[in-house]
């Protein structure tokens, strides 16, 4: 009784060793996610994913060179709202839910993806401990907690932050349901997550295939395996639905599907993505590897590789344990190297195996030696490469301004910091300012859109019926960013009707229509923001629209009434001018 009472306690004081030991891994993840995550300008894709979250609305302010179902349609199609042009729905719809909750703000736009990769760290915890054991479970969370590649991922607002989550939970129900069938049900409702996520999902298909035809065979004869592929196929009916709606109506599926089979249609010709098939591996490797890990933590990873194809042929009992976990990540390779995708966003799909494997060669590695000088020498190694991820992820990811800059200690994907964030707040504060009521719709020409904003215009002014219209027209510079004044000015005139246009927009429609087009709208001043030589400007367009000329004549008859600071060096990024109408 003695010796059961003994073994128990010591079970006991496992256990709690290894909760805490959890807590503060998954609590130290959550925290570097969320450090200064409104910081970083909304500066590339995520701009646009969040821009349509708002309100769901499948535009992308720029139908000229993306076309979406709003603009080939005058009449709402039933379909519509089933999905995106480009992506599956499930991430704008918790977009969304957290703008609804916590307003239209970066930290809104961001803070779902820094729970997903708080809470992809917590379940690796579990599925590591579920192939092999709790320690390694703890040590490949917190090699996903550190992991430069995967804070990025969770801080940015791309959709692969999600993915990583749902290829997480779906390896874990799947390897729960060897011994407990109902957890197919789980496994189905998490694939269907991940399609309905992004479609870069499908790379895990040929890893369950293989697994239940090879090593599951009799999970043919289970009740709960058709359940769970029921429930896959109900879940993503929506997408299903939308594509065959879309073939019927306009010859294709969407963008995404289109240039996974080498097809791009009319309606997506300005897509920047091709068909195109990269093979040059080490490239590949390259961007995937070395561009987003740390040197200590890439030597982990391959070390970690050759120890676990070792285990996978020496340890017979659990063969199918290290089955999954490589098939997981040779399909995703394959993937991303012979699809031609390589790595930046899409190649985080390899963070769970990558750090399966950290975590099984670190825990390996400790219990091989007895205490003494070699265990100490094993310990201190493994250390030294953990502080140099997390330094390299500080570096990368959490600074404005690197302290090192040198390609050892410093990621090839960096957050922007160049001073959108200090305009967004300039004109938040502008509109605070100046409450009024909307009364111009910007999208005429496009009969749902115009619709939509009618309703937005309607539903503004009820709350502000005694308020005067907007008196003051702004003006951007078509030389600024274009994703992030997507962000801060094409949603205030989408959602909130105010009066906001580019300056070429301003100049066509002065010489058209000259002054007295703004005036009769009520419009009786106008501010105009314009770059500064200290920020790096747009040369994609042309100056056909006579917009350099314009800011040159400006800057020389007026002195700007403020200008905005910011970026790595807080230097004057953007001057701002503003003077009645004539």
């Amino acid at each position: 009784m003695v010796k059961n009472k003994h073994s128990f306690d010591q079970q006991l004081n496992k256990d709690f060793i290894v909760k805490v030991s959890l807590g503060i891994i998954v609590a130290a993840a959550f925290f570097i996610r969320i450090f200064n995550l409104g910081g970083q300008d909304m500066a590339s894709d995520d701009v646009l994913y969040s821009f349509r979250s708002i309100g769901l609305v499948d535009y992308v302010a720029s139908l000229n060179f993306q076309s979406t179902p709003m603009s080939w349609f005058s009449e709402r199609q039933w379909w519509q709202s089933l999905s995106f042009h480009d992506h599956p729905p499930l991430v704008f719809i918790i977009q969304w839910i957290f703008f609804k909750i916590g307003g239209i703000n970066v930290w809104a736009a961001r803070m779902p993806f820094a729970l997903a990769g708080a809470l992809s760290v917590l379940f690796l915890f579990f599925l590591g401990r579920e192939l092999f054991s709790a320690r390694i479970g703890l040590f490949s969370a917190a090699a996903l907690a550190v992991a430069n590649y995967a804070v990025w991922i969770s801080r940015i607002g791309l959709l692969d932050g999600f993915l990583v989550l749902w290829i997480i939970l779906s390896l874990y129900f799947f390897v729960k349901a060897e011994t407990k069938p109902i957890n197919y049900l789980w496994w189905g409702i998490f694939c269907a997550a991940g399609i309905l996520t992004k479609y870069t999902f499908i790379f895990m298909f040929p890893v369950f295939i293989a697994m239940l035809f090879f090593r599951r065979k009799t999970v043919f004869k289970e009740k709960w395996f058709y359940i769970g592929i029921i429930a896959f196929f109900i879940l993503i009916s929506p997408i299903i639905i939308y594509n065959i709606m879309m073939w019927q109506t306009r010859g294709h599926l969407d963008s995404t599907l289109s240039s996974m089979i080498g097809k791009i249609p009319e309606d997506f010709e300005g897509l920047a993505r091709s068909s195109d098939r990269n093979m040059d591996i080490l490239s590949a490797l390259k961007e995937i590897f070395y561009d987003n890990f740390s040197i200590g933590f890439i030597i982990l990873f391959f070390s970690g590789t050759i120890l676990f194809i070792y285990g996978l042929f020496k340890d017979k009992i659990i063969k199918d344990k290290y089955l999954i976990i490589l098939f997981g990540l040779l399909f995703a390779l394959a993937m991303l190297i012979f699809g031609g995708i390589g790595g930046g966003r899409f190649g985080v799909i390899v963070l769970p195996f990558t750090a399966l494997i950290i975590g099984y060669l670190a825990s390996s590695a400790i219990e091989w030696f007895d205490l003494g000088s070699k265990k100490k020498a094993v310990i201190s190694i493994l250390l030294l490469f953990g502080i140099w991820e997390v330094f390299y992820a500080i570096q990368s990811q959490l600074v404005v301004k690197p302290l090192i800059n040198n390609r050892l200690l410093l990621s090839a994907n960096l957050p922007s910091y160049g001073g959108y964030n200090q305009l967004e707040k300039y004109i938040s504060d502008f509109y605070k300012d100046q409450k009024a009521r909307p009364v111009i719709n910007f999208y005429v020409e496009v009969p749902q859109l115009a619709r939509y904003q009618e309703k937005i215009i309607g539903e503004i002014s009820k709350d502000r019926a005694q308020l005067a219209p907007y008196e003051h027209l702004l003006v951007y510079s078509d030389r600024l960013a274009w994703f992030p004044m997507v962000w801060i000015t094409e949603r205030r005139i989408l959602y909130e009707a105010i009066p906001i246009i580019s300056l070429s927009r301003f100049i066509g429609m002065l010489q058209m229509k000259g002054i007295e087009y703004y005036k009769k709208f009520g419009l009786k001043d106008i501010t105009i923001i314009v770059p500064t030589d200290n920020i790096k400007q747009n040369q994609l367009i042309s100056d056909e629209e006579g917009v350099d000329d314009f800011v040159s004549q400006l800057e020389a008859g007026l002195e700007p009434d403020t200008e905005i600071s910011g970026g790595a060096d807080g230097k004057a990024l953007f001057k701002v001018f503003s003077f009645p109408f004539p």
